[in-house]
């Protein structure tokens, strides 16, 4: 339960986009494009979204944002002004009863007025005026989802509440589970900002549980942060790993992170297709390194030693997939890759190949370059640069089911 206590803070007029921001409306897109079916409306979001993945590679995050809230709306059907809000907890941890302000930023300008309505609270923000609204806790620990009305949208924004958060953060530090002290980090790493949330409550309380003896390795299906080396992964595991012991290892695209193919991407398809089938998914933050010291952490952290290890990999990720070979991948899924040539350490290794119609003329040209190389080849339509990853998945876990066992 969450008591309303205060509302709006007004200032200077102000619209600042940042990768939050960003993420934020990716993942309302992601949602609707894979609501949508009508091709007609997908093809005019295409448009929407080459000119956001355009802005979004020179910098410019606000233009970014509005594009891609304007793919959203070609989805949708309808405008809401609402859209170029972004609402979140300027601090996503409070104690029991404690105090938490939520706050409404403007990414660009939306062009009217919009209201925000928590409960029976509602304030009216101009273009550019940002808003705080003032909430008090309820006593229970544990992760809230607050439901925010923004203009004629429902979102919701989580809110950690925790007790003596600080002492029990601490504590950790000085954790012999290694995945606990891994947690922790990956905690304190979110409370710096980032391009998502977490649910923090959560998270510190699975690392207690586990340092504790409270749960076991197996009762774990996901490890919100972890490090090996110098890389930075998230992983998910199944409810019962299938036999042959199979781990997907998914590489993000320029500008990404760990978090992309867990939260965009399709709304998570990637680890979702994995887990059902009773795999292993690991999404390293995307480096030179990052397959290797995934697959290698999952043997020294979880003591599994996968029998077939499948690689896939959006633009900048696509052509680091192909430097896998080291790995000895049982196969690829390249999405519209960033490379124009399969190495010969990869020569006989099964690889399929998905890319967009409406790709980038560049990478386009490489996929094409790329087709006679590979075992199969999917262009999708109406489809670009940044969709070809949700709508490639189901094909490319069908052709990993064929392979190897």
């Amino acid at each position: 339960m969450v008591t309303l206590l205060a509302c709006l803070v007004l200032s200077e007029p102000t619209f600042s986009a940042s990768r939050f921001d960003l993420g934020e409306r990716l993942k309302q897109f992601d949602s609707a494009w894979l609501a949508t079916k009508d091709s007609a409306k997908r093809e005019a979001a295409v448009k929407e979204v080459s000119a956001a993945v355009t802005s979004f590679f020179s910098g410019r995050f606000g233009p970014a944002c509005r594009a891609l809230d304007k793919g959203t709306e070609a989805l949708v059907g309808k405008a809401d002004p609402g859209q170029a809000v972004t609402i979140r907890f300027a601090t996503p941890i409070v104690e029991p009863g404690g105090k938490a302000k939520l706050e409404a930023t403007w990414a660009y300008d939306g062009g009217h007025p919009t209201t925000i309505r928590v409960g029976r609270l509602e304030t009216r923000l101009s273009p550019g005026e940002p808003g705080v609204i003032e909430l008090d806790a309820g006593p229970r620990e544990g992760t809230l989802a607050i439901e925010v009305w923004v203009g004629q949208t429902k979102r919701t924004a989580p809110l950690s509440v925790v007790k003596d958060f600080d002492r029990r953060l601490a504590a950790l530090d000085q954790a012999k589970d290694r995945v606990a002290r891994d947690l922790a980090a990956g905690i304190k790493d979110s409370r710096s900002g980032g391009e998502t949330t977490m649910a923090i409550a959560e998270v510190l309380l699975l690392a207690e549980r586990l340092e504790h003896g409270k749960v076991e390795r197996e009762g774990v299906r996901e490890v919100r942060y972890a490090r090996q080396g110098s890389t930075v992964l998230r992983a998910a595991f199944p409810e019962k790993l299938a036999k042959p012991t199979t781990v997907v290892i998914a590489l993000h695209g320029a500008g990404g992170s760990e978090n992309l193919f867990f939260e965009g991407y399709g709304g998570g398809l990637a680890a979702k297709e994995a887990t059902r089938r009773g795999w292993v998914f690991l999404s390293p933050r995307a480096t030179s390194a990052a397959a290797a010291d995934s697959l290698a952490w999952l043997r020294e952290v979880w003591k599994l030693d996968p029998k077939r290890i499948f690689v896939m990999g959006h633009s900048m990720g696509g052509g680091l997939a192909l430097g896998s070979g080291a790995l000895k991948p049982t196969a690829l899924a390249l999405f519209a890759p960033a490379a124009g040539s399969i190495p010969e350490d990869l020569a006989s290794t099964p690889v399929f190949l998905g890319v967009g119609k409406q790709e980038m003329a560049m990478l386009a040209t490489s996929a094409q370059r790329l087709r006679p190389k590979v075992t199969e080849f999917r262009e999708y339509s109406p489809c670009e640069h940044l969709m070809i990853v949700a709508d490639g998945l189901p094909d490319a876990y069908r052709f990993f089911e064929k392979q190897g066992g």
